[in-house]
């Protein structure tokens, strides 16, 4: 049992050994491949981030320049309240008369 078991125990050292190294090569090759993408992807992203802001530059320039052409624009003083049809009073009290 005991040499079956140190046999046993190096196949398992040795396969641990293997998934180690197979673990570093995985995360070696993740590694350069995601540097590859990003030195690829860098410069469009990196002209993509200029034309963005090429483009918010230029709205924001034609919406001033709109802004300054344009008339400011007028206000209206709201209407007054127009008073209700009411009697005028008289200046001078009508005579009494009587019958």
């Amino acid at each position: 049992i005991d040499s079956d078991l140190a046999t046993h125990s190096e196949a398992i050292t040795a396969a641990i050994a293997q998934l180690e190294l197979a673990q570093s090569q995985l995360i070696d090759a993740v590694e350069a491949q995601a540097t590859a993408e990003t030195s690829s992807q860098a410069p469009s992203a990196e002209m993509t981030t200029k034309i963005e802001a090429i483009l918010m530059l230029q709205r924001e320039i034609s919406a001033k320049i709109t802004a300054a052409n344009s008339p400011p624009p007028r206000t209206r003083k709201p209407p007054k309240a127009k008073a209700k049809n009411v009697k005028p009073r008289p200046k001078v009290d009508d005579p009494i008369s009587f019958p």
